[in-house]
């Protein structure tokens, strides 16, 4: 099922018009587990995205934004990073680490950044939206928004 998120936003303040969970993984053990988000309509600025993919992982206790280059995802970045690559293709995983040293500025075009900037904005309110269909359980609820909100508050102001 979709989650309607809110319309009503400041001019230019990310929005998101509807948002999906497609896949709550947890793996054995319990020390990885992830969110596959799908957003549909999103806008910041002078910026739209008809279709956003990510992936909130936890690895352990640290939070993840995972971003995939496959034929089955949107394409998030005009121009894909240097990044490893699996048996399903190149991958991005970002820690609050990278985020806080300043990733995004590697980024190579202003569009890649607003698309990076934009998704960790509306990661909280997105998870907050979708995670109810991945957990009836309140504190692994609470836990996701906690690792979404750790994750955009990497960003500057």
């Amino acid at each position: 099922p979709w989650a309607r998120l809110p319309g009503a936003a400041p001019a230019g303040a990310p929005m998101v018009a509807a948002a999906r969970l497609l896949e709550r993984y947890a793996g054995a053990g319990g020390s990885y587990r992830h969110l596959d988000l799908l957003l549909e309509g999103v806008r910041a600025a002078d910026h739209a995205w008809p279709r956003l993919r990510c992936k909130l992982a936890v690895n352990g206790t640290r939070p993840v934004l995972e971003f995939r280059q496959r034929p089955d995802w949107p394409v998030i970045f005009e121009h894909w990073p240097q990044t490893p690559a699996d048996a399903a293709g190149p991958y991005l995983h970002l820690t609050e680490d990278l985020l806080v040293g300043g990733f995004a500025a590697t980024l190579a075009t202003d569009r890649d950044r607003a698309t990076l900037a934009t998704v960790l904005r509306l990661l909280p309110a997105v998870v907050a939206a979708t995670a109810r269909d991945a957990t009836t359980d309140p504190d692994d609820y609470e836990g996701w928004i906690a690792a979404a909100r750790r994750l955009a508050a990497t960003l500057p102001g």
